[in-house]
């Protein structure tokens, strides 16, 4: 599978996809913007979602030339709601192991 990295303006979300399969999304605290798609047939994670992406990637002020750089809205979100540091780990480790650097805002 191809992996995926889009945003997408209809829904405001992020998406992050690294394993073509069905998931259950999943998120430790509701108000926080980063959901783990938990692979629903082996262990692991299928990639991850930011929600509400355009008005928390302003607001941290990490859209340049209307691109993301993923690595950086992940940290944000680990400042924004410590509780969420261990999901944002995983995320994290998502984007090295694929090699996953930015995505694309649209305007």
């Amino acid at each position: 599978m191809k992996r995926i990295t889009s945003y997408e303006p209809s829904i405001d979300r992020i998406t992050v996809m690294v394993r073509d399969c069905s998931y259950t999304e999943t998120s430790s605290n509701p108000q926080a913007p980063l959901i783990l798609l938990e692979d629903n047939h082996r262990e692991g994670y299928a990639g991850f979602a930011i929600t509400c992406a355009r008005p928390f990637c302003l607001r941290h002020h990490l859209v340049r030339d209307g691109v993301v750089l993923l690595r950086d809205a992940i940290d944000a979100i680990t400042e924004a709601f410590p509780d969420m540091k261990d999901a944002c780990g995983i995320a994290q480790g998502i984007l090295r192991k694929n090699r996953i650097v930015k995505v694309a805002m649209a305007s």
